[in-house]
């Protein structure tokens, strides 16, 4: 699908019905990152979205601004189109510099965040229920199920915005 939004064109996806999950994913990738855990969330009983970021994937390349501002907006014009007031959002790379934008400037429209490395794994000792941080390996059913995990404690949708940061 794709819909026109701050003067470009965005495509994304739209699965699933009940609690929203923003799936924004990293450089060089697009929507498709997401192929392995779309399914499995929608139906575990989310409403799963992934759009292509402005200049990724089927969305436009237009000229202009694509600082994380812009981009920021852009999602927050997908939810505004979508109907969607709150969403636990997902980042991977640049998708996370994204999410942290957004946490920054709009943090009433995030019920959770949670940032996805892929560069370390995750291991049988990791927190799992209600934590505050996510990493993945490259291993897609490693990254779905950790998100379920995660997930399930914030389905009731408390007010919760957790951000880590990695610092090099």
């Amino acid at each position: 699908m794709k819909v026109s939004i701050n003067g470009t064109t965005m495509a994304y996806e739209d699965h699933g019905a009940g609690p929203a999950v923003l799936l924004l994913h990293g450089i060089p990738f697009d929507r498709s990152f997401w192929k392995a855990q779309i399914q499995p969330l929608a139906l575990a009983g989310y409403r799963v979205i992934a759009p292509d970021l402005r200049g990724f994937g089927q969305s436009m390349a237009s000229p202009g601004d694509y600082s994380l501002d812009v981009l920021s907006d852009d999602v927050i014009g997908l939810l505004n189109y979508l109907g969607i007031g709150r969403a636990a959002m997902v980042g991977l790379s640049l998708g996370a510099h994204v999410l942290n934008t957004l946490l920054e400037r709009y943090p009433q429209r995030l019920v959770a965040a949670v940032v996805v490395d892929p560069l370390h794994r995750i291991d049988d000792h990791a927190e799992t229920d209600n934590a505050d941080c996510m990493t993945g390996s490259e291993n897609g059913t490693d990254i779905t199920r950790h998100l379920l995990d995660f997930l399930q404690g914030v389905k009731r949708f408390r007010p919760r915005c957790q951000l880590y940061r990695q610092v090099a």
